[in-house]
């Protein structure tokens, strides 16, 4: 357990998302999640932990910032920040980055700004 953890930079250079989960139920004090993908393999792991997995409770309860870097708009991208919007009761900030927004791209971060949030103070913005 890492219960000092409030800080996370989760890199997924390699395509460990099945790792995340597993780090997420360890950091119960998780204020600060940034998530950085360099991958373009998709991998669906993690929309199957998300479906199958309880909510770790560092996202329902102290998760403040959420930094996606590296969003590309695909599908389950999509899916994994709808369930953190979703599931972040007392999310502030998310922040999804992305090197080259064609127009694909910039309808999905419209589609952003419309899923449901569990926090009424959260702000998204997109850099």
């Amino acid at each position: 357990m890492f219960h000092n953890l409030a800080l996370l930079n989760f890199d997924v250079g390699g395509c460990l998302w099945h790792v995340l989960p597993h780090l997420l139920h360890r950091a119960p004090n998780l204020a600060v999640l940034v998530f950085e993908k360099e991958c373009d393999e998709e991998d669906t792991s993690i929309i199957e932990w998300m479906s199958y997995e309880d909510v770790p409770i560092c996202i329902s309860l102290h998760l403040k910032t959420f930094h996606f870097i590296g969003f590309k708009g695909l599908t389950y991208e999509l899916e994994f920040v709808g369930h953190i919007l979703k599931t972040a009761r007392f999310l502030k900030t998310m922040t999804v980055s992305s090197a080259d927004i064609d127009s694909e791209e910039f309808r999905v971060l419209k589609e952003l700004l419309m899923l449901p949030r569990e926090s009424r103070t959260c702000q998204i913005a997109f850099s």
